[in-house]
């Protein structure tokens, strides 16, 4: 009795080897395409940010946003207020400190989520430095106290709420976002983010604490930091996903002669 015929093939080895080298090089391409992404993304981000300045503290800015903050006052609502003081909460700094310790334990005691709790926990630091250096260089004082719905003692310029929002929430986003598989998943929190990240600078410009620039140069200075986490955690590409030709031949790509070798001898 005849044994049962192979019906697998495999490449050969300079097929094989020339394959893998495709798919390296798609993999490094991709690589490199997201850092590009990154770095560009950065310095635009540099330049609307140092273009805002110039128009704020050398240009007509200054008037544009005391006009915007007085106008502000005649949309205030019981709802809109109550919704706009829990916005702001979250970008205080009891709540991000908790965020921040429970980051850093989670990379302490995880190892399979280390990479992306550790850099959460980064991402405050860095946030905190730069927002701290950014309002002591530009000292720029608060709108005026009669219009804030909140009294604050720090420097306005820039949003240290929407530096936030725009480094952390939207990481968290990003992390929430490339775990779904489902097209509709992505959308919703892909959507989710954006409004969040939206609703707190625009909650600043409504309880009086921010200028309208304040808030965008804030949107603006985080987009770096963002970028950097978004390049420390994104997964890198597999050859799966990145390789349109199989390692191995299938099935059906053989002959009939291979699969069903002649048994007229």
């Amino acid at each position: 009795m005849s044994s049962e015929p192979d019906t697998t093939s495999t490449q050969d080895p300079p097929a094989a080897l020339a394959t893998v080298h495709r798919t390296t090089t798609q993999v490094s391409g991709a690589s490199r395409a997201l850092l590009h992404g990154a770095a560009v993304a950065s310095l635009l981000a540099v330049l609307g940010f140092l273009i805002v300045a110039a128009v704020v503290f050398a240009g007509p800015g200054n008037t544009l946003d005391h006009d915007v903050a007085t106008h502000v006052v005649a949309w205030r609502t019981p709802m809109l207020t109550a919704l706009a003081m829990s916005l702001a909460w979250t970008g205080n700094f009891p709540p991000l400190f908790v965020v921040g310790l429970i980051a850093l334990l989670m990379g302490i005691a995880f190892s399979s989520i280390r990479r992306e709790s550790l850099t959460v926990t980064v991402i405050l630091l860095c946030d905190l430095v730069v927002s701290t250096t950014l309002k002591s260089i530009f000292a720029r004082p608060r709108p005026d106290a009669s219009l804030a719905l909140l009294h604050l003692h720090s420097y306005s310029f820039p949003s240290g709420h929407s530096l936030v929002a725009t480094s952390l929430f939207a990481f968290l986003g990003f992390l929430a976002i490339s775990r779904q598989r489902r097209t509709g998943a992505r959308v919703l929190a892909w959507t989710a983010t954006t409004l969040w990240v939206l609703a707190i600078g625009l909650s600043r410009i409504y309880l009086g604490v921010h200028y309208t620039s304040d808030v965008i140069a804030g949107f603006l200075s985080g987009i770096p930091i963002l970028c950097a986490a978004i390049v420390t955690c994104s997964p890198a590409p597999s050859a799966h996903d990145t390789s349109s030709h199989p390692t191995s031949a299938s099935p059906h790509d053989t002959s009939p002669h291979d699969t069903f070798p002649d048994r007229r001898a």
